[in-house]
């Protein structure tokens, strides 16, 4: 499938550098809730890809959410991210350690001022579904904080009346 081929709003949420949580209630007016799926910590010496070898730090947690809307218990996107909790602003990593709020809007409340460098982006199946996802690193000042991983599932976009590509 060609990037041109895919859902506007999904075009949109590829290669924003803003919150997906935030982009996908102001589009379908709507509460989106983040829903932790498991948050554990790595051992450093298990990362493998140089992407991953970024995260420069000895306390580095996996996270695994889905973002939910609240209005049909439909999931709009799982994401998966290895933080780098000992370079993180330590209410940032308390907020993550709860886990009740997505990563973006936790930059974003506590005014940190991040990028994402997007590294990676495609289209695979997931629980019997096909999605496109992408992959990126959030940084502040040239230093990779956070590397995070989305899916979103097609059939979600692609089904919606108000989406038009």
């Amino acid at each position: 499938m060609l990037f041109s081929a895919l859902p506007a709003l999904l075009r949109l949420l590829l290669v924003t550098d803003g919150t997906v949580t935030k982009a996908l209630e102001a589009y379908f007016n709507t509460p989106i809730q983040v829903h932790l799926l498991n948050q554990y910590p790595i051992n450093t010496d298990d990362l493998t890809t140089s992407i991953e070898c970024e995260l420069n730090a000895r306390r580095i947690i996996l996270r695994e959410v889905q973002l939910v809307r609240t209005s049909d218990q439909a999931v709009m996107a799982a994401a998966r991210s290895l933080i780098a909790l000992d370079l993180l602003p330590e209410n940032l990593a308390e907020g993550l350690l709860a886990g009740h709020l997505g990563i973006g809007e936790l930059i974003r409340s506590q005014g940190l001022d991040t990028y994402r460098q997007l590294r990676d982006l495609g289209i695979s199946e997931r629980d019997g579904q096909q999605g496109v996802w992408r992959r990126y690193v959030i940084c502040t000042e040239q230093v990779a904080l956070i590397q995070v991983e989305e899916w979103f599932p097609l059939a979600v976009y692609c089904d919606h009346p108000r989406n038009l590509s």
